[in-house]
């Protein structure tokens, strides 16, 4: 059960990751008082979401370990 809650949060995640992206995208299309924070705060979305994008998996690889999960094992040399 609590395998399958993670599939279903990853998914979730991986999700509006997107969403955050292609909300970042739409960005450029508005203007306004506020459109050079705005660009700014894109810019730092656009640098810091791969990187994220990297850890997430990195996380649940070593959470899954942790839980000593078939196929997370470490092997003996």
């Amino acid at each position: 059960m609590a395998i399958e809650r993670s599939y279903s949060l990853r998914e979730t995640i991986d999700t509006n990751f997107d969403k955050v992206r292609s909300l970042a995208d739409g960005v450029l299309f508005e203007f306004g008082p506020s459109r050079q924070q705005d660009l700014a705060s894109r810019s730092q979305i656009r640098e810091w979401q791969p990187q994220l994008r990297t850890l997430f998996p990195i996380r649940i690889t070593l959470f899954k370990y942790r839980l000593q999960l078939p196929g997370f094992e470490l092997r003996s040399a």
